[in-house]
This record gives C-alpha cells, sequence and structure tokens, in this order.
C-alpha cells in the first residue's frame, strides 16, 4: 500500500506528515465534536444589549430582588439610564446582568420612600382631623340659631 505524504510548510520551512496520521487525527477530532453543538454566532453588540433588556424587562424576580437590595433607588429608571450608556458608548461588556448590577449600586438613592413615607403620615393626620370634626352626630349639634343667640348675648353684655 503506498504511504501519502503531505507537504506541511510553516515559517518558511517546508515538513512532512504521514498522511495516514493526519487522517487517522482528523477522524478522531471529527467524531470527538461531532455530537456537540456549534456556538451560534454572536449577535452584533448594539441587538444583544437590546435584546437583554427587553428579556431583562420581563424578569419580574431579579427586578424585586434589586428593589429589596436597594430601596430608595428607581429600579426602572436606572436601568434604562445603564443602557442609554452602554448603546452610546459601545464598551462590549461581557456580563452585562453584573454591569447592570453594578450601576445600580453606584447610583443615588431618591429617596422616595421617605416622600411617601411623609404623605402616608400627612393623609393619616387629615383623617383624623376628619373624624375629630365629624364625631358628633347632627342630633348633638346646636342650630344655627341658637349659635347666633350665644354670639348675640356676648355681644350685648360687652
Amino acid at each position: 500500500m503506498p504511504k501519502v505524504k503531505i507537504a506541511i510548510e510553516k515559517d518558511g520551512k517546508q515538513y512532512y506528515a504521514d498522511g495516514d496520521k493526519v487522517f487517522e487525527w482528523l477522524f478522531e477530532r471529527y467524531t470527538k465534536y461531532q455530537g456537540r453543538k456549534v456556538k451560534a454566532k454572536v449577535m452584533p453588540y448594539t441587538d444583544r444589549v437590546n435584546y437583554f433588556f427587553q428579556n431583562l424587562g420581563s424578569d419580574e424576580e431579579w427586578l424585586s430582588d434589586m428593589s429589596e437590595a436597594f430601596p430608595g433607588i428607581g429600579i426602572k429608571e436606572e436601568l434604562n439610564k445603564a443602557k442609554a450608556w452602554l448603546l452610546s458608548n459601545k464598551a462590549h461588556k461581557k456580563d452585562l446582568r453584573k454591569f447592570c448590577y453594578n450601576w445600580i449600586a453606584k447610583a443615588n438613592p431618591t429617596f422616595r420612600l421617605e416622600e411617601d413615607k411623609e404623605r402616608k403620615i400627612a393623609i393619616r393626620r387629615r383623617e383624623e382631623q376628619h373624624k375629630q370634626y365629624n364625631q358628633y352626630s347632627d342630633d348633638e349639634c346646636t342650630d344655627f340659631k341658637d349659635v347666633r343667640d350665644i354670639f348675640k348675648q356676648y355681644k350685648d353684655k360687652k
């Protein structure tokens, strides 16, 4: 059986390899990787960023975890800022979720919780005052004419 020689050129020098060994090695690699998935094409950067933020908006568990971890920060507003930054800088970040976490961690709190607490307290106070004003029934209240007479008597005494 005749031998097959394969010529290989490397760094300007020519080498020869045994064809049988090369084909055996190629066949072994082919069978080894035959069942594996081929990596998909990498999406363009802007498409990848837009796709990530679309899916992140539907990940309610992650958003609620972030809201609990950072109570004074508007998570959705900060994510919109992070998306705009990524699209404008073309930084090609690899781990977008980690980038978003770091972005939110560095954000300044808006103190909306304090405003909400103060608003709720003011509403409660108004309700309490309203209850105080309405604690008497119409039967217990004096008539307008009686009040007028009381003021007239007070005025006449002076």
